[in-house]
């Protein structure tokens, strides 16, 4: 993971649900942090909803602006037949236009398939209940099919305000956790101490615990005397200068909690200048590749102590966050703009979103976006914006054969919000715009979250680093002791012809059918169903063969299974609660195997007072 000027520890870290309210004193909560804290719940979506419903884009020059930054994507994506964008649809403008234009990763717009790979309880944790539940108050009260313009400008709008909110109470918890009044006048000094720990809190992603004044001074001081903190702290005066009114008279907790409503909205143009402190640096790295956009995985671990940036992430955590291209066994490569954009380079500032590096492939595809007006465009077409771009005279002959290829495959036009064309500006600007792995093949996880699923450290090991040195070619090829295989490298790019966006978008296409369910979809759905049936069926036969038993007077059954059936019907309880993600797999495989080693103990070892008496009785 890259260790950012701000230190930054951990990315889209998790917001559990708290029981407490955030505007309650948290004076005793000794555990308690600030990812633990809910800053709002339905009911205030609710009313922010009934607002914005109240205000229409004349009255109002934010909405306006937020109508001009969503028409053009509005305006490419299919359309359904009411002439709205379909649920999917309506999210992937969403989350194009937070991840352009604000640089923000909002919980719960990622596209489909970003998270198919992790357990439920990992998904339920990052996949946040808001901009569905947008969607549906939306569509249930204008009763139309699907989402207009105004929606998408309505719910971005809502989203924002949240964001706000949440800010604001989120600066209230740092004055409790400071020891400061919220309805008193604090001084400059103490407003900077407020601003500061805010940002700590962000770089620790909320994980440090409220009721510790004293400790958090402590915190502040360490901030204060690393020098790598120094940028964001200079930037962060800067914010207060802009947003404080300085009359002499102090400071308001309404007018501090205003810095940390803007610093979502002005902190991304800071954090670009280390991304692009960042980019250069993997760029730098590219010597040891004739692929454009590559790092051979053993070059990137070597330049892991350059200044702040750590690159020391395992094989594996790459793996699953889509950045290791193993199209060559023997030559692993980290794929440069896909490492930029991974999940661990964002900052998670609360629940609701996480700051992220901004993409330039995005303001490519906002240009031809509005250039084109619609789904798709003739490849001529596109050849000509993509010309453009790149500021050539014409298209290399392998990407106009790999364009030419996406139009006969899909009817004779370019779908501009496919899986193939992304794949296509991979190839035309492979150190700008990330490479789409097709759906379900990576497992984007913070690092937090991988341990907890993994079992393992996201840090590359020494053993790991000394399988690499054997298993791949070496640096210098020449030196007469490489692998004959070693010695030429295939210098194009892996491509895929696999589509699979069409469904998340739901984007027609001319003259292909309509995808049905193959044989290992079909397996991979009823995969639970049998799962269940095997869970239900098998202690049940079990318990039945049991009571059969008792009723026909089989003594041996009687005497064997005391010991095995409440084992067996332990374990069934657990599984089914955690077939209803109730309970932790492996805590009820483990409490299962403990109770059922109890039962045969106590009945092999122990006397049985109840047998003994029956002997007694019979004698």
């Amino acid at each position: 993971m890259s260790s950012r000027t701000m230190r930054v520890h951990v990315a889209l870290c998790c917001m559990a649900v708290a029981c407490c309210s955030p505007e309650g004193n948290i004076r005793g909560a000794a555990n308690l942090r600030f990812l633990d804290v809910e800053y709002f719940n339905r009911s205030d979506v609710d009313k922010l909803v009934a607002w914005q419903m109240n205000h229409t884009l004349q009255n109002s020059s934010r909405l306006r602006h937020l109508h001009a930054d969503l028409e053009p994507i509005f305006r490419t994506l299919a359309k359904m037949p009411s002439g709205g964008l379909s649920h999917q649809g309506a999210r992937y403008a969403l989350f194009r236009f937070f991840l352009h234009e604000r640089s923000w990763l909002v919980k719960g717009l990622e596209p489909e398939g970003a998270w198919q790979k992790q357990p439920e309880r990992l998904r339920k944790v990052w996949e946040s209940w808001v901009p569905s539940y947008l969607q549906q108050h939306f569509e249930q009260a204008k009763r139309s099919e699907g989402a207009s313009l105004q929606d998408l400008v309505e719910i971005a709008a809502v989203i924002e305000d949240l964001v706000r909110q949440e800010s604001r109470k989120q600066m209230a918890k740092v004055f409790e956790s400071l020891e400061l009044p919220l309805n008193s006048v604090i001084s400059r000094e103490q407003a900077d101490a407020a601003v500061d720990m805010y940002l700590l809190v962000i770089l620790t992603a909320q994980n440090l615990t409220l009721a510790e004044p004293a400790k958090n001074k402590r915190r502040l001081r360490v901030l204060h005397r690393t020098p790598a903190h120094a940028g964001a702290l200079t930037w962060l005066r800067h914010l207060e200068d802009r947003t404080l009114k300085d009359d002499g008279g102090g400071y308001q907790f309404a007018e501090v909690s205003k810095v940390a409503e803007a610093f979502g909205f002005e902190f991304p143009s800071f954090n670009n200048k280390e991304c692009s402190d960042l980019k250069a640096r993997l760029v730098s790295m590219e010597g040891g590749s004739v692929k454009p956009g590559r790092i051979p995985l053993t070059d990137f671990y070597r330049s892991s102590a350059y200044r702040h940036w750590r690159f020391s992430e395992s094989p594996e955590y790459l793996r699953d966050l889509g950045v290791l291209d193993e199209s060559d066994p023997h030559r692993p490569h980290v794929i440069l703009a896909n490492y930029i954009a991974s999940y661990n380079n964002c900052m998670r500032t609360d629940g609701l979103y996480a700051i992220c590096c901004r993409s330039i492939c995005g303001d490519m595809m906002s240009t031809i976006e509005q250039q084109v007006s619609g789904p798709e465009a003739s490849a001529n077409r596109v050849a000509e914006l993509i010309t453009g771009l790149a500021g050539t005279r014409g298209l290399d002959p392998k990407l106009r054969k790999r364009l030419d290829g996406i139009a006969a495959q899909s009817g004779g036009h370019v779908p501009l919000h496919g899986r193939l064309f992304a794949q296509f500006l991979h190839h035309a600007f492979p150190r700008d715009c990330p490479y789409p792995h097709e759906a379900g093949t990576t497992n984007p996880q913070t690092p937090e979250d991988w341990m907890k699923s993994n079992g393992r450290s996201t840090t590359v090991s020494r053993e790991q680093l000394e399988q690499l040195a054997r298993d791949t070619c070496p640096a210098d090829v020449h030196d007469g002791s490489a692998p004959s295989y070693c010695q030429s490298e295939d210098a194009d790019l892996p491509w895929s012809n696999s589509e699979d966006r069409q469904d998340l978008l739901n984007v027609p296409r001319h003259g292909s059918p309509p995808r049905s369910l193959s044989a290992e979809d079909a397996a991979g759905n009823l995969a639970p169903s049998w799962s269940m049936a095997c869970l239900t069926i098998l202690p049940a036969f079990v318990v039945v063969a049991y009571a059969l038993g008792v009723l026909l007077g089989n003594t041996t059954l009687r005497r064997r299974c005391p010991a095995v059936v409440p084992a067996i019907a332990f374990i069934w309880m657990s599984m089914m609660c955690v077939a209803f993600d109730l309970l932790d797999m492996r805590a009820a495989v483990g409490a299962g195997l403990i109770f059922l080693a109890w039962r045969i103990l106590v009945y092999r070892f122990l006397p049985n007072p109840v047998a003994s008496k029956s002997a007694d009785m019979e004698v």
